[in-house]
């Protein structure tokens, strides 16, 4: 009973004097560290991403460091190629072509398909090259990708946002307007003006 009586005291008086009794509690373990949140996937940015996707940038080094073995292909018509800018490196291979109509659906100009657009591209690159297809934005490109891995070029990949740009947010500066996110011209890599006549596309 004595026994009980000290050990009761000194659970009382040695937490008032700075000490600690162990009583035969074990410690509490110590908290865990909250996991990582897991990263968040990204949605494609225009409207034929998939798989075959590339950022510009990635097709520019791939471009850069193998340049017989990687191509540029911009599938954009002669007039934006030409008005509009360029890849310096770019080959110009319309996957479509200016109609003469107005489309008052879309409200724009009337398109029609290049009709030898693949037999174009297989005149100038082989199946096993790697080609990296630009348009405005991505979508035409995109097709064009499909078109060319239908006909057996297994390493065409469309380029995220075209030259121009994909993914457009209102601009911050006098008078509105929009700006891109991505594209090759977003992501300064480098185009011009300039044309080399052996790119340029000089069909009818």
């Amino acid at each position: 009973m004595r026994h009980l009586l000290m050990m009761a005291l000194a659970a009382v008086l040695l937490p008032a004097m700075g000490c600690s009794l162990d009583l035969g509690r074990q410690p509490a373990a110590p908290a865990r560290p909250a996991a990582p949140a897991a990263p968040q996937a990204t949605q494609p940015t225009t409207k034929t991403a998939g798989r075959f996707h590339v950022a510009a940038a990635k097709a520019h080094f791939a471009w850069k460091n193998q340049p017989e073995h990687a191509h540029i292909l911009d599938v954009r018509t002669p007039g934006e190629y030409i008005f509009v800018g360029h890849p310096p490196m770019a080959r110009n291979i319309p996957y479509m072509l200016l109609g003469r109509g107005y489309d008052a659906r879309k409200k724009g100009p009337t398109w029609r398909a290049n009709p030898e657009f693949v037999a174009e591209v297989a005149e100038r690159y082989g199946k096993g090259d790697t080609l990296f297809v630009l348009c405005k934005s991505g979508e035409r490109s995109g097709q064009a990708v499909a078109d060319l891995r239908a006909a057996g070029y297994a390493k065409a990949y469309n380029i995220q946002g075209g030259f121009e740009g994909g993914t457009l947010v209102p601009c911050n500066c006098p008078g509105g307007g929009m700006t891109a996110l991505d594209g090759w011209k977003a992501e300064g890599l480098v185009w011009t003006y300039d044309l080399d006549p052996e790119l340029m596309y000089l069909a009818e």
